[in-house]
């Protein structure tokens, strides 16, 4: 079974899951990623954040923005409604980035 990591950038800062989870696939992480994004959006201290999916090879797999994700009622499946992940950037030529060059990127297209 896959591994994952959920990081979390915000403010040039970046918060590293160094233990990550389990997920049988991507989708499934994904999901994850979803509901980590609206529990932070809860703290209202994390607005500006965004959960990185990161695979076990250090590739990113999907953006979840924390201020962008909405909360669904509650007799409804996640696993039913579309992700709000956003497809990953492509790798750097001549290697993966660094979670700080992701960051430093996110903070340059916000302007």
């Amino acid at each position: 079974m896959p591994q994952f990591y959920f990081h979390v950038a915000l403010r040039g800062d970046l918060f590293e899951d160094r233990d990550g989870w389990h997920y049988a696939d991507a989708e499934r992480a994904k999901a994850y990623a979803r509901r980590l994004a609206l529990d932070l959006r809860g703290t209202g201290n994390f607005m500006a954040a965004v959960v990185m999916v990161v695979d076990e090879f250090g590739r990113e797999e999907a953006r979840v923005p924390v201020g962008h994700v909405t909360a669904f009622a509650p007799d409804c499946d996640a696993q039913d409604l579309p992700s709000d992940a956003r497809k990953a950037e492509p790798a750097v030529k001549g290697g993966r980035r660094s979670g700080q060059a992701d960051i430093r990127g996110l903070a340059q297209r916000r302007g």
